[in-house]
């Protein structure tokens, strides 16, 4: 199998900083929001930066290893993912819209397709009101900002 066709596989399975403010009190209100109740927080519309690393892609361009998109989570479960994606890109090659499950469980955030039990899990590795750094497999790393 090619490398791309192992990346567009694994793109296929994961789609089915942060700024403080002077006041140290604003901020910390800000991390207190989401630390009481992150699965409010995540709720509403996000912009998308998917980047591949790893020893697997270094012979590609920087610019093919990501990929733009937007995200937006409802409080009914759902998660509309629209990728941007471009020729030569590893993730995918067109633009592309799904809608999926998703479910946020202690450091975990999983995208679940239909029929599907465990769902895509990308470890939370930083969580904010207004930055979000998730790690799937430790090569795919997805930033979301408002």
């Amino acid at each position: 199998m090619k490398p791309g066709a192992i990346i567009y596989f694994l793109f296929a399975w994961s789609i089915c900083s942060t700024f403080y403010s002077c006041s140290s009190q604003k901020s910390e209100e800000k991390r207190e929001s989401v630390e009481a109740d992150p699965v409010h927080s995540i709720i509403g519309k996000w912009d998308a930066r998917w980047q591949m690393s790893g020893s697997d892609v270094t012979e590609f361009e920087d610019y093919q290893k990501r990929m733009e998109g937007k995200l937006k989570f409802s409080n009914n479960g759902e998660v509309e993912i629209t990728t941007y994606g471009f020729d030569g890109c590893l993730f995918m090659p067109d633009t592309s819209t799904n809608t999926m499950n998703w479910k946020l469980e202690d450091k975990i955030l999983r995208f679940i397709d239909k029929d599907d039990v465990h769902g895509i899990p990308y470890v939370v590795e930083e969580m904010e009101n207004d930055n979000i750094r998730l790690s799937l497999m430790g090569d795919i790393q997805l930033m979301l900002s408002r």
